[in-house]
């Protein structure tokens, strides 16, 4: 990585180009880093990669006419060109009448540092990460793939009101998916460091949902589901982006138009948006260089808050939450870091509480099919389990489902006790497992 200093100087000297251009307003963002990955399949390394790079990203505002420039030259000659581009652009484009500023200086909360002994593990130590899950995998007569990612980040954001922040990441993740007679089986770490990775426990936890039962009929129908937690992150995903998504919000596309203050959800769900928590991926800022902080989404039930970016806020009248993503950003502010706070149970519990239901190990290839209702169809993969009177009876094939995650969630039975890291550095999510009372399947595969 270049470092503090470096990045600082480097945002510096676009700052002054930029001024030298006649440019009012100017915001450069640089993020670089190195990531490394290794692939497996066929019960075979195939792909081991590393990637260093470092990106220029020009925002340049003429009255209220922007324009954004991006490349991976950030050398002088590099910077200035961006620079220019940026300026060139915003000179073609029509006033925005919503552009107020960009945001001015501020302070920022200090990041928890690594804990000592964190570090990667490099291509040899996820080389022979790698190897324990294919030998497991031949042991058992299956066939496994997957990837292990390691990966440094940096990040500088400046704009010519005198904003200056840094931030360094670290992330690693390691998924495997194990097929054999029965189906397939998954199961993933994310972490900051490829040392906190357990590779045995992802190993089998793979193997015994590959394995475990023999396949039994399960029509579509309305069932109790417990999701575990890559299910109930990739709901969520969704959640944080068509409901408090000040974008969606105010084009009334939003779930949460009306009915903030209102009681959406069971009483037992609270979601915040924090970006300090130490076992996810924290930071302390977005990519305006606003101050990011800890805001409850859903308390108890009741929709709460909406995030906004600078841009959003001025042309609404609200408060800058500190949820900017680059520049020019068609998604909308979007919470990044958020945390569906845990309950009391373990899965074995939940499990045991099921009269008729199926365990889900995770979605794919899910759509939105009616945003204010937050409908979502799907398909579950890699492990599902129908479970009857309290014992997991066999394996169910694949369906497809089709439910209103706004229905689903007001019939919470249990919260699982832990959190897992779900996602990548720049969106994760810290989710349990989670019991639903009913969920809605409106079809079947023919696969396992």
């Amino acid at each position: 990585m270049l470092g503090k200093q470096k990045l600082k100087a480097m945002t510096g000297y676009a700052l002054k180009e930029a001024k030298r251009l006649g440019v009012g307003e100017a915001e450069v963002v640089i993020w670089g880093g190195t990531e490394e990955l290794t692939r497996f399949a066929q019960n075979h390394i195939h792909q081991s990669v590393s990637l260093t790079d470092t990106q220029i990203h020009v925002r340049c505002i003429l009255g209220r006419k922007i324009g954004v420039a991006r490349a991976n030259r950030t050398d002088p000659i590099g910077i200035r060109t961006a620079v220019a581009r940026a300026k060139m652009l915003a000179t073609l484009q029509r006033e925005d009448p919503h552009f107020h500023s960009l945001p001015t200086r501020n302070t920022y909360r200090r990041i928890s540092r690594p804990r000592k002994g964190d570090k990667h593990i490099g291509s040899s130590g996820r080389a022979q990460a790698i190897a324990i899950i294919i030998r497991n995998a031949l042991e058992h007569d299956l066939v496994a793939s997957g990837a292990f990612s390691e990966s440094d980040s940096e990040l500088g954001v400046a704009n010519s009101h005198g904003v200056w922040a840094y931030h360094i990441g670290a992330a690693a993740s390691l998924s495997s998916i194990v097929m054999g007679e029965r189906g397939s089986g998954f199961a993933s770490q994310n972490t900051k460091f490829g040392s906190g990775i357990t590779t045995n426990e992802v190993s089998d936890t793979a193997i015994y949902k590959a394995t475990h039962g023999e396949f039994v009929d399960v029509p579509a129908g309305e069932y109790e589901v417990i999701l575990e937690p890559p299910a109930v992150a990739e709901l969520l995903d969704f959640f944080g982006w068509l409901g408090p998504n000040a974008r969606i919000y105010h084009e009334d596309v939003s779930f949460y138009q009306g009915n903030i203050g209102k009681q959406l959800f069971d009483s037992s769900l609270t979601i915040v948006d924090d970006p300090f928590q130490a076992a996810g991926y924290p930071m302390a800022f977005d990519y305006e260089g606003t101050p990011k902080k800890k805001i409850t989404l859903v308390n108890r039930g009741v929709a709460q808050n909406v995030v906004y970016d600078s841009y959003h806020g001025h042309k609404y009248g609200k408060e800058n939450t500190g949820h900017a993503l680059l520049a020019p950003n068609t998604w909308g502010p979007i919470p990044t870091h958020m945390v569906l706070l845990p309950g009391k149970q373990n899965v074995s519990a939940m499990i045991k509480r099921v009269k008729r239901g199926l365990l889900i190990t995770r979605f794919w290839y899910t759509r939105v099919v009616h945003h204010k209702k937050l409908i979502l169809t799907g398909m579950t993969r890699d492990g599902t389990f129908f479970i009857e009177n309290g014992t997991i009876v066999g394996r169910a094939r694949n369906l497809r489902y089709t439910e209103s995650v706004l229905e689903a969630l007001k019939d919470i039975r249990g919260i699982g006790n832990d959190l897992s890291l779900e996602g990548s550095e720049g969106s994760p999510s810290l989710v349990p497992t989670l019991h639903l009372g009913k969920f809605r399947f409106t079809g079947v595969t023919q696969h396992g």
